[in-house]
């Protein structure tokens, strides 16, 4: 391209070192007013692209297509749950804050303490999680989110006094049923209390006792409101 006199622009083109067809069709172009141009930079292997901008595809050589994938046949494999590697599961436990219904999940597993020492110990680290992702599911699942929960908490050797303190606030906050939330903190959380707490069984049941009680409050006045 080079400086007009005439024009801002003009142009030359050897189009017969594209092909001497497109050179045919188009003509010759020497030291041609640029009116206006478009400049696009496109491989010969985007086919795609030159469909949508090249009229003259023909013309281009576009013999070598790539595959987007290698289509290598291989035989099905369905992994098992000791074939896993369960290092990288947090990762996965912490999708339940999106996902909370897939808690559920978790109880066709078995008991946890058949399983691969690796999952066991996954699971009982982010215990206190699952036990929560029931509870934000509790409005969905109504009463059908009791009895995951009993099994659930049954499998858990322990839960610190944080995450029990945690989860009961939130079943006072979150569950909007007092019937499920009542069976959820003394039908599931107060009986095994003293098994998942570490403590002197005193101070323990005072601990529940008044954080159950508290938040049993809090549930009768929002449900009178």
């Amino acid at each position: 391209m080079e400086i007009g006199l005439n024009h801002d622009c003009i142009a030359s083109f050897a189009l017969n070192k594209f092909s001497s067809g497109l050179a045919k069709h188009v003509g010759r172009v020497n030291r041609d007013p640029v009116i206006a141009a478009e400049i696009y930079v496109i491989t010969n292997r985007d086919i795609r692209a030159l469909q949508v901008v090249d009229k003259w595809l023909d013309f281009i050589d576009t013999g070598e297509v790539l595959p987007l994938f290698e289509n290598e046949a291989r035989e099905y494999n369905l992994p098992s749950i000791a074939e896993v590697d369960w290092t990288a599961e947090p990762q996965h436990i912490r999708f339940l804050d999106r996902a909370p219904f897939l808690a559920v999940t978790l109880v066709d597993v078995g008991p946890w303490d058949l399983l691969p020492a690796s999952l066991s110990s996954v699971l009982v680290e982010n215990s206190a999680k699952l036990l929560e992702a029931f509870v934000f599911n509790a409005n969905k699942m109504e009463s059908l989110v009791i009895e995951p929960f009993k099994y659930l908490l049954a499998q858990i050797p322990h839960v610190s006094k944080p995450s029990f303190s945690g989860l009961v606030e939130t079943i006072s906050l979150v569950v909007s049923e007092p019937e499920i939330a009542l069976d959820l903190l003394v039908g599931a959380l107060e009986p095994n209390s003293s098994r998942v707490l570490t403590g002197r069984p005193l101070v323990v049941r005072y601990f529940v006792n008044n954080l159950i009680g508290i938040a049993i409050e809090h549930i009768d006045e929002a449900n009178e409101s």
